[in-house]
């Protein structure tokens, strides 16, 4: 399939999206005859994103030996479930404005690291540098470290455009990564969405409680602690994070 324009994608999108808010679930519109065209849209939308992908990652590869940080950029495309399942959320989001198909992550070892890698990414792919390769910032840059998320969440994100499409670029710190990592098992583990504000009081005030212990790590707060949640009441084992001066050992 040719790659579809805004409007079709955007009315597959829609189309998906009411049959999941309706209460469809996503493994049945994956096999709806009904919906196979859709399902085939959707898909030619996402394909045309693999080429702007790997180019920003060619070019931050490169931005991080210049910076000489001790890294790796890997990408990935959103696959299709979780393109649907986001279109079915309760906001305004539209397949064609969608900025996380595609994404870029750099783990640094330390804050110091992260800002530095920051600014040569905004130095280098500004809009007014004509030696951009055709990669520019597409907008500001989410600062989610000097401003959390509401679930504890700490990153930066910066959203460039490489071929007109847009490419999300995600700089985390080693401690906010594993924050990240362990959000995303517990989300799986007990089938919410913790980072769209899905999670429970209990399992929310943990994370919001593990945001903050990260970031004292960030700032070389070493002291160990161990952190408890109890995930039985949804369906969960129980969960405990110790962390010391060597890092995190394995959640048990």
């Amino acid at each position: 399939m040719d790659v579809p324009s805004k409007s079709k994608a955007d009315k597959a999108g829609d189309t998906l999206k009411r049959f999941v808010r309706d209460g469809g679930a996503l493994a049945d519109a994956m096999a709806d005859d009904r919906l196979r065209e859709s399902v085939a849209t959707v898909q030619a939308w996402r394909a045309q994103y693999g080429q702007p992908l790997t180019g920003a990652a060619m070019g931050l590869r490169s931005m991080i030996a210049t910076c000489g940080i001790a890294a790796r950029p890997t990408q990935r495309q959103k696959r299709l479930e979780r393109i649907i399942q986001k279109l079915a959320r309760p906001t305004t989001t539209r397949l064609s404005t969608m900025q996380d198909i595609a994404g870029v992550r750099v783990v640094v070892p330390d804050v110091a690291s992260l800002r530095r890698l920051q600014h040569h990414i905004e130095k280098t792919w500004n809009i007014d540098n004509t030696r951009t390769s055709g990669v520019v910032i597409a907008q500001a840059t989410s600062d989610y470290i000097t401003t959390p998320r509401s679930s504890g969440y700490r990153a930066m994100h910066l959203l460039v455009k490489y071929n007109e499409r847009l490419v999300e670029v995600q700089l985390r710190t080693t401690h906010q990564h594993f924050w990240a990592e362990l959000s995303e098992h517990v989300s799986r583990e007990i089938e919410i969405e913790l980072k769209a504000g899905e999670a429970p009081s209990p399992i929310a005030d943990f994370f919001i409680n593990l945001g903050t212990r990260v970031q004292a790590l960030d700032e070389g707060d070493d002291s160990p602690w161990t952190l408890g949640l109890n995930l039985h009441p949804w369906g969960g084992q129980m969960l405990e994070v110790r962390y010391g001066p060597l890092g995190p050992e394995e959640p048990s």
